[in-house]
């Protein structure tokens, strides 16, 4: 197995934790990663064998450096529910931080996640 296909495995075992700890709804999941609803349940399953794209492993590696930097920023249950509060901050400007990044896609990923990184410091 080589090792791209062995680093996509390991991801898609950790979204549907990370999902889970957030109580993400299956749309939700699969808006995140932009993939259908029968395809998140593939994951879900353990069934998913289609590559992911470019853009899908730059999602998960977005969500990963976002949920590490709540990690360092709050405590749980904020930890937990953050991506589904509605949020003032300037990446989101009242949405809910799930809804701005499934609506706008990898750039609100990435401007999110850079936001948390600046608030949790070095």
């Amino acid at each position: 197995m080589d090792e791209q296909r062995t680093m996509q495995d390991i991801v898609l075992k950790a979204m549907p934790r990370l999902f889970a700890l957030w109580k993400l709804e299956p749309a939700e999941c699969a808006g995140l990663l932009s993939m259908t609803e029968e395809q998140w349940r593939q994951v879900v399953d353990g069934n998913y064998r289609m590559d992911l794209t470019e853009g899908q492993v730059l999602r998960t590696s977005a969500l990963l450096g976002i949920y590490r930097s709540l990690e360092i920023c709050f405590s749980k249950p904020i930890l937990d529910c953050w991506i589904s509060l509605p949020n003032n901050g300037p990446t989101t400007q009242g949405q809910r931080p799930v809804d701005a990044m499934i609506e706008a896609g990898l750039p609100k990923f990435l401007e999110i996640r850079k936001y948390l990184e600046f608030q949790a410091g070095p």
